[in-house]
């Protein structure tokens, strides 16, 4: 176990629904198997996770995988809490990600700005993942639907998004 993945070894194919030949990585998180597939064909006897890299014990001798995948996001889900917007999200593993933005919009077509005033850091690591909770203090009118889009930012200034994720103000 490493972190928020656990690694598994035998003899298999399949694994939580994926296609896995002798070695898988699972999320602790949710049970269910993650984006690495180091595409091993061996029956595996032995699994040493370190930061970054993976050995596995095959028939003969270790092998080294790099055991970086793309980041995961378990959920994010916006909560009116308080009179304010909470964003709470979760990721399972962070390789490479220096930090998150928070983007809301009043349309889900609309345009979106960032409302965070600097990157929120990244807890997580290659191998962990992290909670995550921002406050949007600047919202709830009555009757309004919100719109959130999560973005994450790595090391090399490249970013994703992720959603949108919505929340509607009922009172």
């Amino acid at each position: 176990m490493n972190g928020s993945t656990i690694y598994v070894g035998g003899s298999f194919r399949r694994i939580a629904g994926k296609a896995r030949s002798g070695i898988a990585a699972l999320s602790t998180f949710s049970g269910k198997a993650t984006a690495w597939n180091p595409g091993y064909h061996k029956e595996t006897h032995a699994i040493a996770a370190v930061p970054n890299r993976v050995y596995i014990d095959g028939s003969t001798a270790f092998e080294q995988y790099d055991s970086a995948r793309p980041l995961e996001i378990v959920y994010c889900k916006p909560v009116i809490s308080r009179g304010q917007v909470k964003v709470k999200w979760m990721t399972d593993v962070e390789p490479h990600i220096v930090g998150f933005n928070i983007l809301r919009s009043n349309a889900l077509d609309g345009e979106y700005s960032s409302i965070n005033p600097v990157i929120i850091p990244a807890l997580g690591s290659a191998m962990a993942g992290a909670r995550y909770k921002f406050t949007d203090e600047d919202v709830l009118k009555p009757g309004q639907t919100y719109y959130y889009i999560l973005e994450h930012v790595d090391d090399k200034g490249m970013s994703r998004v992720h959603g949108p994720f919505a929340v509607a103000n009922a009172a």
